[in-house]
Parts: structure tokens; sequence; C-alpha cells
């Protein structure tokens, strides 16, 4: 027998709830309102843009404020449901709910079940007294405007006031739920759209008696390939208390059995361990296979097993080391006893509006995630915690997850014993939602309040209000939960200012020197200045049309800033591109800057900051449809620095750079064995002609860095910086490892003479082509675009004449062929289409 769970997620019905009285005497009339369809999982804002009674809130700033008055009004969700005859045999029948936006009563057959307060938490609902029956139950949830909730509190929050003072501000402190639409749009036009409604699953549960409520498995220890593996089972036995019980752990592959525990309690827990011979561990991706096992846990009484639990589980070992023997601050993960050099991306709920979202949105994100040579995914403090889905297949696939309490950048209420004792009931729904995942690598008390109370609060404070929930509340939940997990305070943290590159993690944002002081770990940085998402996305999600004569012509940014309230950036500081004839040219500029931004940080902390050992990229994916930091858009579609990240994120990694006058070339090889490969250079000019040529063997070590090669007073043979550059190639077995390009001008001034590109693209598989390129001078960035979704080995390159370059080209999905592909050069007018069949 198992545990039996019945989803009660579909459509729904949801009408606006004039009886505002918070004292809940009754059950909701459901009478003379006017109910539309609704999605659960979902938000009110989404059925009511269905029903056609509110503009799509993301199109623009007007349709966004129009929108503000919803979640702040009350709302009713009502369903019927059938209980099957033999389910109502159970002794325990329980309702669970998550991510539920924000304050809720919850109604079963006219009976208050349950109330909630918390979008981040887990409410599991007793319906022992909710009258069960096979036919015409009744669910009700009266959904309550967010800030009328919290108004009894919003005077003593403005102690938390700093240099403004709104009730937006005050209140992002108070309502626990996703954080990021109290204080920025999703479309950055400076009006915040806050969702409200279930957002997450909606479950009836039913257990026997008595049953397994929770378990946490940990390995213990891993000795000459034997892991010593603990689990502990909570169990509930309201009926059967002093009674004997047993409690059996099965550790299973295949259906061959690995490793069994059993034990005989008459106490609610039970500690079973399972020695595994010739454990298999899970590794992240890059270190070995991310092995998992099949747990299943059984609860037997009177010889008759009654309630059985299964899950995939894998055995790991995590520490984040912080200090050396020799008392030498650091910062690195070990794994299994392996020191892991950490390559991520911040993940934002990829949903401006709805909380939950289809798995194959999943998917595709993390078809991402892994083509960029990732390995982790920081769940950062303004987030939400991840779908169960998402979650799996980071287990499948070897993404460790930084892991963080949902605080961010903000003063938060710790004088207040209700919120804490909240704050410590959230926290532990976090920590034990996450803590039997192979994936997660480390827990966080929040994001950016250490740092902003260091640098903004203090003059405006008189304490740090949100000290008690990161330096009492986070790490004593995670001791208790989760002790074989490592905590930290915050991210970042460390040093004499939380941003010290000499202890714990930085937010090392890539302007002109943060990437060049050399931190331990960075767990944000990309360019100072947002790019928006790609033309296509624009008109998929907003409508906005980039095309239209309108846009196109002189005085269209005029147009611009009254359909956005946006003004350009014209300070590109690393590109020194300014071609803003169009909008659609102006987003392309602003890619090419935050791609030649980005390469320069990246590859300053990969490649020449040997104390750095992890770099999280904020974030992967852009938090709403226009406007926003990110390497992937609103849709998912890659832009430039996306392939930035894939390629200084790869194992092994060549680079450029200057030093006064010489040049000097460095690897990066994150193998644990040497790599013997030969180094090849050509000083060429803008025709592709050799001015000078240097290749040699070289033995590439395991490390961040390792120096390759110097060529002395390289500059001093420089004639023409925007006719000149050095192309450096890495390669092993006739196989290209890596490459890199060092310009001596910015990319805007280097000069592209006329010549011929020629593009041919031969199948390999049903969904894989080879894409060979060659050129009769030199291109110095590559641009393959395609009408449908496709990843490509590498993008946004220079190309040089002499030989084939070859790509590789991925459909992404269930695309239909034959899928058109244009390879053009920027500053070029060489160009090439091609249909892939």
């Amino acid at each position: 027998m198992k545990e039996t769970v019945l989803n009660l997620g579909g459509i729904w019905q949801v009408a606006a709830f004039k009886d505002r009285s918070d004292s809940p005497t009754q059950c909701p009339e459901t009478t003379d309102l006017d109910w539309i369809e609704a999605a659960v999982p979902g938000s009110i804002l989404s059925d009511l843009v269905a029903a056609e009674q509110l503009v799509n809130p993301l199109e623009n700033r007007d349709a966004a404020e129009a929108a503000a008055w919803v979640a702040d009004s009350d709302w009713l969700y009502r369903r019927s449901f059938a209980v099957p005859a033999e389910l109502l045999a159970y002794r325990h029948a329980f309702l669970q709910l998550r991510l539920v936006d924000t304050f809720a009563e919850v109604w079963v057959n006219g009976i208050l079940v349950g109330e909630t307060l918390n979008m981040h938490r887990i409410y599991r609902f007793d319906l022992t007294d909710a009258g069960l029956r096979p036919e015409g139950n009744e669910l009700l949830v009266r959904m309550k405007g967010h800030y009328r909730m919290v108004s009894s509190k919003v005077e003593d929050a403005k102690r938390l006031a700093v240099g403004q003072d709104t009730l937006l501000y005050r209140t992002k402190s108070l309502i626990r739920r996703y954080q990021r639409g109290f204080n920025t749009s999703v479309l950055n036009m400076g009006s915040a759209v806050i969702a409200i409604g279930l957002e997450g699953a909606v479950e009836l549960c039913f257990y026997p008696e008595p049953f397994i409520q929770g378990y946490h498995i940990a390995t213990e220890k891993v000795v000459g390939g034997e892991a010593t593996v603990r689990v502990d089972v909570s169990l509930a036995r309201a009926g059967r208390d002093g009674e004997s019980i047993e409690v059996a752990a099965v550790l299973s592959e295949q259906g061959f059995e690995h490793g069994v525990a059993e034990i005989s309690t008459t106490d609610t827990a039970a500690t079973l361990y399972i020695r595994v011979s010739n454990a298999k561990l899970w590794w992240p991706r890059g270190y070995g296979e991310p092995h998992l096992y099949d747990l299943e846990l059984k609860l037997s009484y009177a010889g008759e097993v009654i309630q059985s639990v299964t899950s995939r589980v894998g055995l790991r070992q995590v520490e984040l080391v912080q200090n050396l023997p020799n008392g030498k601050k650091t910062f690195y993960f070990v794994l299994n006893g392996r020191k892991i050099y950490a390559r991520g991306g911040d993940l934002a709920p990829i949903d401006a509006i709805n909380a939950e979202v289809p798995g194959e949105a999943y998917d595709r994100l993390l078809d991402l995630v892994v083509h960029s040579n990732m390995n982790m995914v920081r769940i950062w403090g303004g987030g939400l915690p991840e779908n169960p889905y998402f979650l799996d297949r980071c287990d499948e696939l070897g993404i460790m997850i930084w892991q963080e309490y949902f605080y961010h950048s903000h003063p938060y209420p710790d004088y207040d014993p209700e919120f804490l004792a909240e704050a410590e009931r959230e926290a532990i729904d976090v920590t034990c939602y996450m803590r039997n995942r192979a994936c997660l690598a480390l827990i966080s008390g929040g994001n950016e309040q250490i740092e902003i109370w260091d640098k903004h609060w203090k003059p405006d404070l008189d304490r740090f209000y949100g000290e008690k929930l990161i330096y009492e509340v986070g790490p004593k939940v995670a001791q208790d939960y989760a002790p074989e997990i490592p905590y930290i305070p915050n991210s970042p943290f460390g040093g004499k200012w939380a941003q010290s590159p000499v202890e714990g993690d930085t937010h090392t944002w890539g302007d002109y020197y943060n990437a060049t002081k050399d931190p331990q770990f960075v767990t944000e940085t990309c360019w100072i200045k947002d790019s928006y998402s790609r033309p296509e996305t624009l008109k998929e999600f907003m409508d906005l049309d980039t095309d239209v004569p309108e846009f196109s012509q002189r005085g269209w940014h005029r147009l611009w800033r009254e359909r956005t309230g946006l003004s350009l950036i014209s300070n590109t500081l690393y590109s020194e591109y300014h071609d803003y004839g169009s909008l659609r040219e102006y987003l392309r500029v602003l890619e090419i800057e935050q791609h030649q931004a980005d390469y320069h940080a990246l590859s300053m902390l990969r490649m020449r900051s040997n104390s750095c050992n992890g770099i999280i990229y904020w974030p992967l994916n852009k938090l709403g449809p226009l406007f926003g930091f990110g390497a992937i858009d609103y849709a998912q579609r890659p832009l430039m620095a996306y392939y930035v990240i894939r390629h200084l994120f790869a194992d092994v990694v060549v680079h450029a750079y200057r030093d006064v006058e010489d040049v000097r070339v460095v690897a990066s090889n994150l193998g644990s064995e040497p790599i013997e490969a030969d180094l090849r250079l050509s000083h060429l000019n803008a025709t592709g002609a050799v001015l000078r040529a240097w290749s040699m063997p070289v033995s590439v070590v395991p490390g961040n860095s390792t120096r390759l090669f110097d060529i002395e007073s390289f500059m001093a043979s420089v004639v023409d910086r925007t006719d000149e550059l050095l192309q450096v190639e890495l390669v092993a077995e006739g196989e290209m490892l890596s490459t890199d390009t060092l310009y001596f001008c910015p990319l805007s001034e280097y000069q592209v003479l006329p010549g011929e590109l020629s593009a041919e693209a031969e199948r390999v598989n049903a969904s894989t082509w080879d894409l060979m390129l060659n050129t009769s001078r030199v291109l110095k960035l590559i641009e393959i675009e395609a009408d449908e979704r496709i990843l490509c080995s590498e993008n946004y390159f220079t190309l040089t004449p002499g030989s084939t370059r070859h790509v590789q080209l991925k459909t992404v999905g269930s695309t239909a062929t034959p899928i058109k592909v244009t390879v053009s050069a920027l500053d070029s007018l060489m160009k090439r289409e091609l249909l892939l069949c």
C-alpha cells in the first residue's frame, strides 16, 4: 500500500469577493458572484486576462498600473471534487498546498480547515472533521488582499524606512511572498505587478494509521568504496502509541538491492543505517556521473506493509572550505573529497506572473544550463521555492543548488515575535523541502542584507533589522534539520565588508575594476547595464513590433520613451557601438555591449583570478519580457552573452591578454589530469595574412589557471591596432579544445575588409547539423541566427581565413524542418542563408 495523492489542479472558478471581514466565523457565501474560469496552479491576473476582463499587464506601463488593484482585492476560488470510496477508509486525509500567494482561508464542505500566511511554505491541513464523501465535496479558498492583511503592522514598519518611506517599501518586508514585484516592475517600467492566487499544487493526501510523515537521508561517510547512509524517519501514530511497528529502508538500483536496514520502534521517530558496498556516488556535471539510487521506506504493522514511500536519492558528501590548514582564507566546495569549481547562474522565476510553470519550460531552461557548461544554479533570495520537477531534473543532470532563504536586499521586522515565529516555520519548510536532494550544496540566509547594511542602511537605521533571521533563525534551522549541508549567513558575506574579495563570496559586477579584485567566489556577476529581450520575444509577450516604420525612422526613440518610459542607453563603454538608427539595431547594440563587457569580467575571473573558485552569473534568465539583466531572454532565447558563458565555463579554456608591452597566454583545466596539447598563435591583419606565428607543445595542468607562453614586447610590433589581432588555438589530437582572440582596439574600431564567406551544413542526425564556415578575410563577430530555436556549439566569435570552422547546430524541442539559418558578420555585408532540411 502506498499513500495516495489526488491532484486538484485544473480548471476552477474564481470571483471577486466583496465581504472583507477578517474574522472567519462562517463559510463564504458563493451566490450572486461573477464567476470566471481559473487555472490552478495559476494567478488571478492571468485568469482575468483570459476572460478579457484585464489587459495583459506585461504589455505596457498603463496595463501594469491598471492591474494594481487585483493584488489588494479579495477573491474566492471554488471547485467540487470526488473521493473514491476506498480512500474514505483511510485514517488520515490532508489537503496540501504549495505557493499560496499569500493570505487565504481554506474551507472544505463548509468547515474552515486552515489559513495561509506565507507563499514560501507548504501547508498541510487535516481533513478529519471535514466530512469528506464520495461525491459533492466543495473546496473554497478565500484569497485576501495583500496590503490589507498587513495594515496593522505598517505603522511599526516605519522604523525600517531607508531613504524612501512608501507603503510599497514597508510592506515588502511584511508580506512573505515572491520579493521581486514589490520594488521592481516585471517590465522595469516603474509599475509593480503583484500576483495573487493559488500558484502551486493543490493535493488531497490519504495515509494509513500509522504513517511516515517525513524523512531525512544523509551520507555519513564513504570509506574504501563503502558508503554509510543515515535515514531518519518521522512517524505519525495517533492511534497506536506504544505499539511496536517496523520500519525498513531499501536502497536499490534497477531492482537490485544494494542495502537494506530494518528497525522496530514504539516511538515517533526511527533512525536506520544502510551500508552500500561499491557505492556509486552522485557527482556534479564535469566531475562524474550524477548517480541516483531508488530509496524505498516501508512501514509495517502486525506483519503487513501498510505504507511505502519511494524517492530517488544520491549518495554524496558536501563541504564548504573557507579556511586552509595554514590559516589562509578561501571559499570552495568539496564533494566526495574532490575540490569543485562551480560554474553557474542565478535562477529567476521563469514566469513573471505565474509561479508554477509546465515541465517543458524547465526542460528548455535546463537544456540551456547544460549546454552552457554550468554545474550550479543559485535559487536566489528574491525568488521562490522551485518546482519539484525542476529539482528532480537537477538531481538527474548533476546541477548543484545554492539555496537561499527568501530574504532579499531589505530590512525585515525581526523586532516582531510573530514575524520571527513565521520566519522559523518558513525556514523549516524550505529546508525540509530541499534537504533530501542530492543537488543541494549550500543554504544561505538570504541575499544582500549584510552588504546593504554595510553600505547604505547604517546612517538611517538604529540597528540592523533582519540580523536575527540570518544569524539566529537561519543557522539554527539549518543545523537542526540539515546539519550535513553548509550554511552561510548571507550572499555576499565575509571580511571587513560583505563584499570583501578576501573572505567569503562576492557580488562582483562586471565593471572596469570589480573583476580585477581576485575574489574567492562570485555569486553574482554581469555587466552593470541591462539589455532587452530579443525582438521576437517583445512581439510575443508585449505585442511590441520593433520593425514597424515608426521604430525605423528618425526620432524613433521618442516613441520608445512614450511606450516604455525608458530613455536610451548610449554609454556603451566596452564595444563603443552607437548604431541606433532603428529600434532593432539599438537592441542589437546593447547585446554586443553586454557580450563584450561580460567577456571582460568572466575571463578576468576565470583566467586571471586564481583565488576564485566559482562564478555564478547574474541572472541566468531575465525576470521580465522587456528589460533587465540576464543571458537568456524571457522567452528562453539565448542572448550573445550566453555564448560568452558557454565558452568561458568549458572545462578547458585558453586566454590571451596584454601585460604592458607583452602578451601572455594562460589556460585553465578543471579536469583531474594534465592535458597534452599544441598551442598555436597567429598574429594576423584584417586580410587574414599571417604576420607572425608560433606553435609549441604544452601541458595544461589541472587548476584554475596556468601560464603557457609569453611573447615579450609584442605590442612594439603592432603597427595598426585597428588592422591586427592575435588568434590563439589550443588543439589536442586534432580537436580544437579552445580558442581566443586578442584585439588591440575596441570592437567597433576593428576594420572588416570586403571578402567572401561560405557556409555549408551537413546533417549529423535527426536534430544536429555540422555547419562548416570559411572566410577570405577576418570577420570579427560571426552571428548565427535561425527562424527556429537552435543551440550552437559556439556563436559570436572571430572567424579567420586558412581553415574550416566547424559549428554544431542542434534544434531545441520538436522543431520542424526546414529551418532557415542566417550566418553574418558584424560590420560586414557578407551574409549567407541556408536551409537545414
